[in-house]
C-alpha cells in the first residue's frame, strides 16, 4: 500500500512538472523568447567583400571599406569598419614592393589575424608600437581560411620574394578546413568547395555571410537576422527537443557558464564549426595541410618561417590545445611557438557569445608578439 502511494505521488509530481514545462514552453512561444539560441550567429558584410582570382587566391576587394556586423539572437555583438588596402587585405596602409633596406614581415592567418570584431587589427597595433625600425608588417589574414588557402596565397601574391620573416598564425581548426572559394549574389556570400560548380553551390549551399544594404540601422539589421533565423528553423533537421524554446534557453545558460567549452558535445547543432576529428575526410585534409605547410617552408628557404599557434576560448578554458601541433611539427622544418603558453589570456579578452577576441584581446596579441618575437 505504501509503495502504491509513493508511485502515485511520483506520477503526480511528474505530471505536474510536465504541465509546468508545457505552460512555460507555450508562454515562451507566445512571447518569442528562446525562439533561437544566442549561440547562432548571423554575420553581415558590406559590399563589395570577398573575391577569388584566377589562381584561386581569396582576398577582399582592394581599396574598399569592410564593415562587419555580428548578430546573436536580437543583439548586435559587434559592428566594426576597417579599411581594405591595395592588396585586398584588412590594413590601413598600402603594401609596397620589397625594399632591400626594409625587413618584410608577413603574418598570414584566418579571422583572428584579420582581427574580425576589432576596431584595429593587432598587426596595426604591433606596427604602431614596434621598437624595431625599417620593418614592413603585412597582414595576410582572411576570415574562414585555412592552411590550404595560405599556400595558394603565398604562391601567387606578388612580390613576395623579399619576405624575411613569415609567421603562419594558425588556430587548431585551420589544419582541417577545406579550400573554398566565395560566390556572391544578391542573397549573400557562399563558401563553395572545389567539388561543387558555381551553379551547384548556389543551389545547394546557404549563404555564410549576408550582405549589408547601404547604411542599415541596427533595428533593420536585427530584423533581417530574424528572417535568417526563421528560414533556418524551417529547414533545419533537428531532433524534436532541439526545436523547443526551453531547450534553446537551456543551451544559452550552458554557454554562459561554460564559455563555450565542450559546446559541440552538448548542443552540437548550435555550433557552426563542429569537428568530428575521427572523420577520414578530415584526417586526409589534415595530412594535405601538413604537406602544404612543408611546401610553404621550402618556398622561403633562408627566411624565418614559424607557426604561431593561437588558442581559442575553449582551449583557454581547458588550458590545452585540441591539436598537439608541437608534437606534430617536431619533425618538420617549420618552427613552432605556443601562444597559449607564451601569452597571458583571460575570457575578458573575448566577446561574450562570439569566438573572436575583442579590442582588449587583439591588443594582448600585439603586446605578446612584440615581446615573443622581439619587435
Amino acid at each position: 500500500m505504501h509503495r502504491t502511494s509513493m508511485f502515485k505521488n511520483f506520477l503526480l509530481v511528474l505530471f505536474s512538472l510536465l504541465l509546468v514545462l508545457l505552460a512555460a514552453e507555450a508562454g515562451l512561444r507566445v512571447t518569442g523568447i528562446g525562439s533561437y539560441s544566442t549561440a547562432e550567429r548571423v554575420l553581415f558584410y558590406s559590399k563589395p567583400s570577398l573575391l577569388v582570382d584566377e589562381h584561386g587566391v581569396v582576398r577582399y576587394t582592394p581599396d574598399s571599406t569592410h564593415r562587419v556586423v555580428a548578430v546573436y539572437g536580437e543583439n548586435i555583438e559587434f559592428d566594426t569598419t576597417q579599411a581594405i588596402n591595395n592588396w585586398g587585405f584588412v590594413d590601413n596602409v598600402d603594401y609596397l614592393a620589397s625594399d632591400e633596406n626594409v625587413k618584410d614581415v608577413v603574418f598570414i592567418g584566418d579571422s583572428f589575424t584579420e582581427s574580425t570584431g576589432g576596431n584595429s587589427t593587432w598587426v596595426q597595433l604591433l606596427r604602431k608600437n614596434a621598437r624595431q625600425r625599417n620593418v614592413a608588417f603585412h597582414n595576410f589574414g582572411i576570415g574562414g581560411t585555412g592552411i590550404l588557402h595560405f599556400s595558394r596565397l603565398l604562391k601567387h601574391v606578388q612580390p613576395l620574394s623579399g619576405i624575411d620573416e613569415l609567421y603562419i598564425v594558425a588556430l587548431s581548426d585551420d589544419f582541417y578546413r577545406p579550400y573554398w572559394y566565395p560566390i556572391a549574389d544578391e542573397t549573400g556570400v557562399r563558401f563553395c568547395t572545389e567539388n561543387l560548380s558555381e551553379a551547384d553551390c548556389i543551389a545547394q549551399e546557404k549563404p555564410i555571410i549576408q550582405h549589408l544594404e547601404g547604411q542599415e540601422s541596427d533595428s533593420q539589421i536585427v530584423e533581417r537576422a530574424r528572417s535568417v533565423y526563421a528560414e533556418a528553423a524551417v529547414q533545419a533537421e533537428k531532433p524534436f527537443y532541439a526545436s523547443l524554446n526551453l531547450f534553446n534557453i537551456a543551451c544559452d545558460a550552458y554557454l554562459s557558464v561554460s564559455h563555450g567549452h565542450m559546446l559541440n558535445e552538448n548542443c552540437p547543432w548550435l555550433n557552426r564549426t563542429a569537428r568530428h576529428l575521427g572523420d577520414p575526410a578530415l584526417q586526409e585534409r589534415f595530412r594535405q595541410s601538413l604537406v602544404e605547410l612543408e611546401s610553404i617552408a621550402g618556398g622561403f628557404d633562408g627566411s624565418v618561417v614559424k607557426v604561431l599557434h593561437l588558442p581559442t576560448k575553449p582551449e583557454i578554458v581547458s588550458g590545452e590545445y585540441n591539436l598537439d601541433l608541437a608534437k606534430v611539427l617536431a619533425g618538420h622544418s617549420v618552427g613552432y611557438v605556443s601562444l597559449l603558453e607564451q601569452c597571458e589570456w583571460s575570457l575578458d579578452m573575448f566577446y561574450t557569445h562570439d569566438d573572436h577576441p575583442n579590442d582588449m584581446g587583439y591588443q594582448n596579441i600585439a603586446n605578446c608578439l612584440a615581446r615573443v618575437l622581439a619587435f
